[in-house]
């Protein structure tokens, strides 16, 4: 059998006799990063069912066409989180037509903010995990969704755009990520705050910006302020981790780092 592309580049695929159309998505996903609820195989006009068996087609090349349409309604079910799952994988692989993607990442960044399942908290995370992947594959405009997303109204959606950021393990980042340490949601402000910990050293800037989430009125944002502030405390005062001038500014760090967090153990909470 053979596949025929939306850019009209054919896919000869070699399989057993007994093979069925579904076994022929699963090829084009693996070889082309096309998601198979996403596929719709067509032979002589006619959508063929994933049961129909390849040795039954009255032609053997298959047209592909991608509609979203399925994707959609099945993020929007109880079987969000399973096909989330299933798109994670297929978003590691750049490959195939880069027309094929925005569609299914608009369709992701949907459900992150109208899913409505019961579990939401553990689908929008699943979510985010298919757009880091995606991220990290470096497809085009992946990354400038994300930055456009960050100031949206979304907050499932900002979450996800900090974790991508945080993700991509690129500085230039920073500037977007502090930005969001004022963040009306608290997720945010702590997923901001573990991101610029993890990007680079901390500056005498940073420090102060995130010495102040101490006081945040969240425990998780204090809970990684003060994750961050150790952080800085201890790869300044290792010689291997850190430059020698930060070896040498470790008294002062230790310092800073302590009167900040003393100043948080003087809050009448006591978390």
């Amino acid at each position: 059998c053979s596949v025929v592309g939306l850019s009209g580049e054919s896919l000869d695929l070699d399989v057993p006799k007994e093979s069925k159309v579904g076994d022929l998505k699963r090829l084009v996903e693996d070889l082309w990063a096309v998601p198979r609820i996403c596929q719709k195989l067509l032979c002589a006009g006619h959508i063929m069912s994933d049961a129909f068996r390849c040795e039954a087609l009255p032609e053997k090349e298959l047209q592909l066409v991608v509609s979203t349409e399925t994707l959609h309604i099945a993020l929007q079910s109880a079987l969000a989180a399973e096909v989330l799952d299933q798109l994670q994988k297929c978003a590691k692989e750049c490959r195939g037509d880069d027309g094929v993607w925005p569609a299914v990442e608009a369709e992701v960044w949907d459900c992150l903010q109208t899913s409505p399942v019961v579990d939401a908290a553990g689908v929008a995370n699943s979510a985010a995990a298919v757009l880091v992947a995606a991220a990290l594959a470096r497809r085009p405009n992946t990354l400038e969704e994300a930055f456009a997303r960050l100031e949206g109204s979304c907050e499932r959606g900002r979450l996800a755009s900090v974790k991508m950021l945080t993700a991509m393990g690129d500085t230039k980042h920073m500037m977007y990520l502090r930005g969001r340490l004022e963040d009306l949601c608290p997720s945010v402000r702590a997923e901001a705050v573990k991101g610029i910990a993890s990007l680079a050293p901390l500056d005498q800037g940073l420090l102060f910006a995130i010495s102040g989430h101490l006081h945040d009125s969240n425990v998780l944002v204090r809970q990684a302020a003060v994750e961050a502030i150790g952080q800085f405390v201890s790869a300044s005062g290792c010689s291997e981790c850190s430059k020698d001038s930060e070896c040498e500014n470790f008294p002062e760090n230790l310092e800073f780092a302590g009167m900040a967090v003393l100043a948080r153990l003087q809050h009448p909470q006591v978390s």
